[in-house]
């Protein structure tokens, strides 16, 4: 009963708030264009299986504006959205018109894992009770691919405490559920229900109402850690074996969980080990194992 009424008090609320959240844009104040768009371009980048351009699947929860989703929509080859308030969803899609926004309570919402490569929550995860947010913290770290990123963005308080307050930054005197994080309890919430490998406060600001905005960015590190892969040199082994397009197909693979990619991250991870000895010490190995051919691993991905 009381995720109804927060979800219902807080739709309604955003949707009256909707004209007016151009004008006072919480993402604004936490960075600038300049530091999101560069945030995010390196999230993407740093993904191993995005290393040859836009491929990228993004996720936003929360779009609001759309200022985020904009950002993500240029460097993303499929962007989608989850938005809560039909008039936010409809301002969000009027910045990114090529975005898939699904207009619905998230807790409703549901995707396969490993759908997405970076996802976003920017002034979104205070919005709900603790309870719930532990449990969309989980299903967020299942969406995400492997060594794909999360990035949250909140206020901090010397406080923890929650419930029905008036947003008084706006006009009005229209109330909505918050939850006032501290910083470990939200880090201990990151912790223990993502499961991240690694966590890390990227940056922030204090806005005009005086209220502490940090961002988080966390990355659900499974094969690049496991194997210390160095994606430029099995680029480069591949490239020089099997031709370019080939050596692409094998930095997708290394990310999939299937007994070749098993063997082509244990190749790629004993490159890494000794580069001196590169060409030998796989070719040895290759003298044993069948090769794979691209148009295979290709549809593997596919």
């Amino acid at each position: 009963m009381r995720r109804k009424r927060y979800v219902d008090v807080n739709r309604r609320t955003y949707g009256e708030l909707s004209s007016a959240y151009l004008k006072h844009n919480d993402s604004i104040e936490i960075a600038s264009d300049e530091e999101w768009l560069a945030l995010l371009t390196k999230c993407i980048n740093e993904n191993v299986r995005n290393f040859d351009g836009k491929h990228a699947s993004s996720l936003e929860f929360g779009p609001g504006s759309g200022r985020l989703l904009e950002m993500l929509e240029g460097l993303s080859k499929f962007t989608t959205a989850i938005e809560l308030s039909p008039e936010m969803a409809h301002l969000s899609g009027q910045q990114a018109p090529d975005a898939n926004i699904i207009i619905d309570d998230i807790n409703n919402v549901d995707f396969k894992p490993g759908a997405f490569d970076i996802i976003v929550s920017s002034a979104t995860i205070h919005t709900m009770p603790t309870k719930n947010a532990k449990k969309l913290i989980a299903k967020l770290y299942n969406w995400l691919d492997d060594d794909g990123f999360l990035i949250v963005a909140t206020t901090l308080q010397h406080e923890h405490k929650e419930g029905f307050y008036e947003k008084t930054d706006y006009p009005g005197t229209l109330p909505r559920y918050r939850t006032f994080y501290t910083h470990n309890t939200l880090s201990m919430m990151l912790f223990e229900e993502g499961q991240f490998d690694s966590i890390s406060r990227v940056t922030g600001n204090t806005d005009q109402d005086g209220k502490l905005w940090r961002i988080y960015r966390m990355r659900k590190e499974k094969y690049a850690r496991r194997y210390n892969i160095d994606r430029s040199l099995c680029e480069e082994y591949w490239a020089e074996e099997e031709g370019p397009e080939f050596a692409k197909s094998i930095v997708h693979a290394i990310q999939k969980d299937n007994p070749e990619s098993e063997v082509l991250r244990k190749r790629t991870h004993d490159a890494k080990l000794n580069n001196a000895m590169m060409k030998r010490r796989l070719g040895r190995t290759l003298d044993d194992i069948q090769r794979i051919p691209a148009d295979k691993i290709i549809e593997r991905i596919e």
